[in-house]
């Protein structure tokens, strides 16, 4: 008989539940230490990845607010979604980042991580780039 899988698989990763909820815990603390509170707003610019959950679980857990940003949105359109929403904080896949790194609004502290190998294979997408 073989054992179920509980969790979440994304291409060749898999990530138990219980991993899901150690790395939310210290993705909260992250924002915590970045000052984001109970009603405070931020923004996820990111494409269907297990770390978006994350990111998605982490600030629910501190009881603010996550604004999904849609990822086909031009710079002006995520600029006016980070700034209407109050965000303080983004995250990002790097890639994406470094195409929208003029969107930011000034002020708004950005937290980058690189896709996993399976997002740029599944979007034919070019190697990632780091904004500078």
């Amino acid at each position: 008989m073989s054992s179920l899988f509980h969790g979440i698989i994304s291409g060749e990763r898999r990530r138990s539940f219980d991993e899901i909820n150690d790395r939310a815990g210290r993705i909260a603390g992250g924002l915590q230490h970045l000052g984001v509170k109970q009603g405070d707003s931020v923004s996820i610019l990111m494409r269907n990845d297990i770390a978006f959950l994350e990111a998605a679980y982490a600030v629910a857990r501190l009881g603010a607010y996550g604004v999904p940003v849609n990822w086909h949105f031009k710079p002006e359109e995520i600029t006016y979604v980070i700034a209407d929403s109050g965000s303080k904080i983004l995250i990002a896949h790097a890639d994406m980042l470094y195409q929208m790194r003029d969107a930011v609004p000034p002020g708004t502290v950005t937290s980058t991580l690189s896709p996993p190998p399976e997002i740029p294979a599944s979007y034919t997408l070019d190697p990632p780039r780091v904004a500078t």
